[in-house]
């Protein structure tokens, strides 16, 4: 048994691994993240949307009573001041508390407060609003605060009136008492002889006591009158009505506003998420952390069960990888070729890309050995998953090759019938030749047809007249070891867990190539590695391993004896724009034979 041995340092044309990579945080890496996690701020968009939606619903739309008041002010007084102090007005606790003894209601002035709404349209004109759970009730609301309101602010006009009034009165009585003191005086004075001037000073002083009394008296008037008139010229202007709704406007108004918080709330979780994440998504930086170069990249091999309809697009990217990785594998230097595929915190997808590696090379006639050294053992049922799908498939094809064959065979006949039957056409006409052609042609596939089918029956059973069962079998051989999978050792290692007796090692002796899944841990686990491969290619999903984690799989790899010649990587995102390779030999590495 022969055994190939690899430098464990890396030549000079190789990255070194655990080189320190920087993130920048640029403008292209948070759109890039957006663009990438669309699904995430788009359904946060829909829920907040729905979700606005369902407010419309379970908190019903509450009625309105609008009235509309006319308020007439002081002409002293700015018109925008005055409106600001009726606004004010209104908002007082002394108005609720009226307005509430009024109707009986059972809150707080506070509460009641809430739901009034006030609205200057000009300097005179006030649109109040109230708010209640149904028509009726906000109807009457808004009537019987508006008559309070306006009850209160007349009295609060009248107040005022009043208090300058009784202050213009108070001057009057004063000067009132002046003006008959002055009248006495000048009784007494004017009987006395040589009194005229100290007379006619006291009969002036009168006068003008009087004269002012009687301004006094016209601004009393003048008060009154204006107060009066206030109050009168003020009323409603329309009685309490209804505020008219637009329940459709109103759903479609909450919607929206659920859909612009959601997708504002998405895209932070998006971006807050793509800060501060350790997990390397871009090529370049998975090859400079793991040091060799990511040479095949492609997307998503594993639909989700949450996105089935991605099904599709992850077989295309299964079997870009797997050619890919068998044009690749091809250009390895020796034979039989032993790989171990490293999953780095990917199990499921290595699992799917050694199952579909195999089963495809196992179609293509190479003998190949898949080893489970996983912790979980599910790679023999996803071989045989594997397996059936191709079968079920190329029997799809075949099939519909069959009918399109037949198809095409029963339209030769018909044309030709069609011009045999019409004796004005001969066989060198076109019509006729051109039946001919079409059901010569199609003769030719279905027999083609046929014979590939009976081909690829008998391929099985064709080996000098012996089935063997690796042969026979749909897929190929998977070997698990029945102790610890991860320790187990290989026949490269000496006898190993596949003795010469084993009936299973009859597979490993006759197997081209022998791909073996392997979990790197950073716990260890990869000493027996070496006695199963060669060489160790990592698998590497977008976005779910760091660099460090990164480091560590290649120094565990190389601290068993391992060489990396290259990378894989799944689950590309379309946005990144870098090779993998720079930094890093894309050539297999050199082979030491030894025999062992």
């Amino acid at each position: 048994m022969s055994r190939r041995r690899f430098d464990e340092a890396p030549g000079p044309s190789e990255a070194v691994p655990g080189a320190t990579s920087s993130v920048l945080v640029s403008l292209h890496y948070l759109r890039s993240a957006l663009r990438r996690r669309w699904r995430v701020w788009v359904g946060a968009g829909v829920v907040g949307f729905l979700l606005g939606i369902a407010a419309t619903v379970v908190v019903p739309a509450s009625s309105a009573g609008r009235t509309t008041v006319f308020l007439e002010h002081d002409a002293t007084v700015e018109p925008s001041l005055a409106m600001a102090t009726d606004l004010n007005l209104l908002q007082t606790r002394t108005v609720a508390a009226r307005t509430i003894d009024e109707l009986g209601l059972d809150m707080t002035p506070e509460d009641f407060q809430a739901t009034i709404k006030a609205e200057p349209l000009t300097s005179d004109l006030m649109v109040i609003s109230v708010y209640a759970a149904d028509d009726a009730t906000a109807k009457l609301r808004a009537k019987t605060l508006t008559e309070v309101f306006m009850d209160f602010r007349a009295d609060q006009i009248v107040a005022q009136s009043d208090a300058l009034v009784e202050g213009y009165q108070d001057r009057v009585d004063t000067l009132q008492r002046q003006s008959d003191r002055f009248m006495k005086q000048y009784e007494v004075v004017s009987a006395t002889p040589d009194s005229g001037s100290q007379a006619a000073d006291l009969l002036t002083q009168r006068t003008q006591t009087d004269e002012q009394i009687g301004q006094l008296q016209q601004q009393i008037a003048d008060a009154q009158l204006q107060s009066a008139s206030i109050v009168q010229a003020s009323q409603v202007v329309d009685e309490a009505s209804l505020v008219p709704r637009h329940p459709r406007r109103r759903t479609a108004l909450a919607g929206l506003s659920g859909m612009v918080g959601g997708v504002a709330v998405g895209m932070g979780f998006v971006l807050a998420v793509a800060i501060t994440s350790d997990r390397l998504r871009r090529r370049e930086d998975v090859s400079r952390a793991l040091g060799v170069p990511v040479r095949i990249g492609v997307g998503e091999i594993t639909a989700s069960r949450w996105a089935p309809w991605h099904g599709r697009r992850a077989r295309h990217a299964t079997t870009l990888l797997v050619h890919s990785l068998e044009h690749a594998l091809d250009h390895l230097p020796t034979r039989p070729l032993r790989v171990a595929l490293a999953a780095v915190d990917n199990v499921d997808d290595t699992v799917a890309l050694v199952a579909a590696l195999g089963v495809d090379l196992h179609r293509r006639g190479t003998a190949v050995l898949l080893v489970d050294l996983s912790r979980a053992g599910v790679l023999e049922d996803a071989v045989e998953r594997r397996a059936a799908a191709e079968e079920r498939r190329v029997s799809q094809q075949h099939q519909a090759a069959e009918q399109e064959a037949e198809e095409l065979l029963r339209t030769a006949v018909a044309l030709e019938e069609e011009a045999l039957a019409d004796g004005t056409i001969r066989r060198t006409d076109n019509g006729l030749a051109t039946a001919l052609r079409l059901r010569s042609h199609a003769e030719r596939e279905a027999e083609e047809l046929l014979q590939t089918a009976v081909d690829l029956e008998e391929d099985a059973a064709r080996s000098d007249g012996v089935v063997s069962p690796a042969q026979a079998a749909p897929g190929p051989v998977v070997f698990r070891s029945e102790s610890a999978a991860q320790l187990a050792r290989g026949p490269l290692d000496g006898a190993g867990d596949l003795p010469a007796g084993d009936r299973r090692r009859a597979a490993w002796d006759d197997a081209e190539i022998t791909l073996t899944l392997v979990e790197t841990v950073p716990d260890g686990g990869l000493e027996s590695l070496a006695s199963w491969a060669d060489l160790a290619i990592p698998v590497v999903t977008t976005g779910r391993s760091s660099a460090e984690r990164l480091r560590t799989t290649t120094e565990l790899v190389r601290a068993a004896g391992l060489q990396l010649p290259f990378a894989v990587m799944v689950g590309c995102d379309p946005t990144d724009e870098s090779i993998g390779r720079e930094g890093a030999s894309d050539e297999p590495p050199g082979v030491e034979r030894r025999t062992g």
